[in-house]
């Protein structure tokens, strides 16, 4: 799986979940990609089609965003049966026990202006019930699958 981390100007800044142990983000644009180490150091490991100007915003970026990457990759790694797999700018997507759910903002209000730890920080319990301890918030994936036995919305 391919969690975006952030999106900044055209760029797309993710992980791949399993892919390697050293934890590292993948900046991709139409014109070139990156690979940046969070590990020991924020450090260029690779890329193609870049400029300099353009690695070094990216490697600024990176070390700006750094923790919350981090606290991401940690919390993505523990989970077996949830992962978050996209914060877009509608909403988030979710793999939960091999289903793919979007969480739009406006049902979801709660996740409108979580950090990225927040909403990588998700436990899965009782093979159907999520909670993201961070934002105290509990939700059961029958929610998604049967929104019409739930019809009260969220408001914040």
């Amino acid at each position: 799986m391919t969690p975006t981390l952030l999106r900044y100007k055209n760029y797309r800044i993710n992980f791949y979940s399993k892919e390697e142990d050293r934890m590292h983000v993948h900046v991709k644009c139409p014109y070139g990609e990156a690979k940046f180490w969070l590990e020991p150091t924020i450090a260029l490991a690779d890329y193609s089609g870049l400029s300099d100007r353009q690695l070094r915003e990216l490697q600024k970026v990176a070390e700006e965003n750094a923790d919350e990457f981090k606290k991401a990759w940690k919390n993505s790694s523990k989970k077996d049966n949830v992962e978050v797999l996209d914060v877009s700018q509608r909403g988030i997507w979710l793999l939960v026990a091999g289903k793919e759910y979007f969480l739009p903002y406006e049902k979801y209000p709660w996740f409108l202006k979580a950090t990225l730890g927040q909403i990588f920080n998700i436990e899965f319990t009782h093979g159907h019930h999520l909670y993201w301890p961070d934002l105290d918030v509990d939700l059961s994936t029958d929610i998604f699958e049967h929104p019409e036995k739930y019809p009260l919305t969220a408001r914040i």
